[in-house]
């Protein structure tokens, strides 16, 4: 996450307190619930219980909480998948099935995860700065989609965006 350099160290010292409280296991049921008391309750064993609108069918409709925007730019927003509650829990058993496959994997040395190259994440080129923040946001959504349930996501956004996809990559390619 970026700071404009002209934020003043008592704005700063704000919003990095929100961000901490927003990784907290408080600002994480927020983010992903809303409000405790209006959107949700808790009882003593740590059940959550939702307290938001159903469709005719007893389907939670869908609620628009920008607190999980804000927690997904400071943090991996997986642990928040888990919680959504309109992911289905086979989708999520699934998911935490891989996990734990490919974290075993790892913990043998069978896999091994990419690092990143910081000077690659902060190379500045017109395609990448341009194309950068609609494929992060695409690329999000296509992620949530497959997530919960729609198999062809994936595929469909990079063959929607592999002409510019390419471009990045000539790009930075070049400049390596």
């Amino acid at each position: 996450m970026l700071f404009n350099n002209t934020l003043s160290n008592a704005k700063m010292e704000r919003l990095l307190a929100i961000m901490d409280w927003m990784l907290s296991d408080e600002g994480l049921k927020f983010c992903a619930y809303g409000i405790k008391g209006t959107d949700w309750t808790e009882d003593d064993s740590g059940k959550v219980t939702l307290l938001w609108d159903k469709d005719g069918n007893g389907d939670y409709i869908k609620k628009s909480l920008g607190s999980q925007n804000l927690r997904w730019m400071i943090s991996t927003c997986n642990d928040m998948s888990l919680l959504n509650p309109m992911i289905e829990q086979s989708t999520k058993d699934d998911y935490l099935a891989y996990r734990n496959k490919m974290n075993n994997l790892f913990n043998e040395n069978k896999v091994h995860y990419v690092t990143i190259n910081r000077d690659l994440e902060w190379l500045s080129a017109a395609n990448k700065d341009n194309f950068s923040s609609s494929f992060r946001s695409g690329a999000i959504s296509a992620m949530t989609k497959y997530l919960a349930g729609q198999k062809g996501a994936l595929s469909d956004y990079y063959n929607t965006n592999k002409k510019n996809i390419d471009k990045v990559i000539a790009e930075i390619n070049a400049a390596l």
